[in-house]
């Protein structure tokens, strides 16, 4: 072998060792400080330094650590230095939540969470709840890839994808609640659609009653089944109650819905802006836009849905004269002509 070679071969060896070991962060040892030197100089300067102690600035300080460095979240440390570890912390391990949310986004909430006590659903719930804007956007964006494995409205297939009732009041609470100053839960104005778009992608839970005494107490007629009126407007139901008028948003595409006949109750009139007010007697919820037939004992006319809440709507009427045979408390029939 040649001395070109021989060169070569250990110029190789060489570039392979190192570029093996620079994953490993190796200590930079001189050889003063392997003699002591350095250290020899430090251990004098800190008895010389403040030797009588008049110049108490002038002594050696610690290095500052990590935020998140262990040492500061020992029960010794102080408060404001575990507090600090223990956010910095949370707020690192955000691109870990996320991975972890985009896989759990592809298992969903089947044969695992029906297995494990819900623990799927529950790290979901931990994971709309998280301090970090971007976990609770990735939890979002998860439900919804998984809510589009499936269209179905059975309990099942709502387990499967994750479209749980306690997701499902979740993302309603993330969407649309406020506070008693009218601020909303979410602050970000972005998730907040996004939990409004995931709740719409999520398929209808079965409908339960309003829990109004009022309306539970009407009188016994043939209910109408709005399953499948519900998929088609692609509201999900809610537990809400007539007199809380919970808001919704409107659906983002065109949608239509059967003319099953609706019962309700008038629940406010409104001459002067020709606009009636009526509750159902269950959280039915009409899309914005469509028109419907409203039928009372002695009167029948059309009018627009104007605003929709759980269990109510406000509706546009075209001929003003009808809302002069009405009163508070009337039953009447609704039908959804067309959106």
């Amino acid at each position: 072998m040649t001395s070109r070679q021989l060169f070569s071969l250990s110029l190789v060896m060489c570039v392979a060792w190192s570029v093996g070991c620079s994953s490993v962060p190796q200590p930079v040892t001189t050889l003063w400080q392997q003699i002591g030197i350095p250290q020899a100089f430090e251990r004098l300067a800190d008895q010389n330094v403040n030797k009588r102690g008049n110049r108490p600035d002038a002594e050696r300080k610690p290095k500052l650590k990590r935020l998140a460095d262990p040492a500061n979240l020992k029960p010794e440390a102080p408060e404001v230095l575990k507090v600090a570890a223990d956010i910095k912390t949370q707020e690192d391990l955000a691109p870990q939540k996320i991975k972890a949310l985009k896989y759990l986004g592809s298992i969903g909430c089947g044969c695992y969470n029906k297995k494990n006590a819900g623990m799927v659903e529950k790290a979901f719930l931990e994971a709309l709840e998280d301090c970090t804007p971007a976990v609770r956007k990735a939890a979002l964006e998860a439900i919804c890839a998984a809510a589009g494995n499936c269209s179905c409205s059975t309990d099942a297939c709502n387990a499967g994808t994750c479209c749980t009732e306690a997701l499902m009041k979740k993302m309603e609470e993330m969407a649309y609640k406020q506070d008693d100053k009218g601020c909303y839960l979410e602050p970000d104005a972005s998730i907040r659609n996004m939990a409004a778009n995931t709740l719409n992608a999520c398929p209808p839970l079965p409908p339960k009653k309003a829990g109004n005494k009022e309306l539970d107490e009407m009188p016994d007629k043939a209910e109408p089944d709005l399953t499948e009126t519900a998929m088609q407007t692609g509201y999900p139901y809610s537990e809400t109650t007539v007199s809380s008028r919970t808001s919704y948003a409107e659906p983002t595409a065109a949608q239509s819905t059967s003319s099953k006949l609706i019962d309700s109750l008038v629940f406010d009139i409104a001459e002067e802006s020709n606009t009636l007010s009526l509750a159902f007697s269950k959280p039915y919820r009409l899309p914005v836009g469509s028109t419907v037939q409203i039928s009372g004992q002695n009167t029948t006319f059309n009018g627009q849905v104007i605003q929709t809440e759980a269990g109510s709507v406000l509706l546009q009427v075209d001929n003003p004269n009808a809302l002069t045979g009405l009163t508070k408390d009337d039953a009447v029939a609704v039908a959804v002509l067309a959106r």
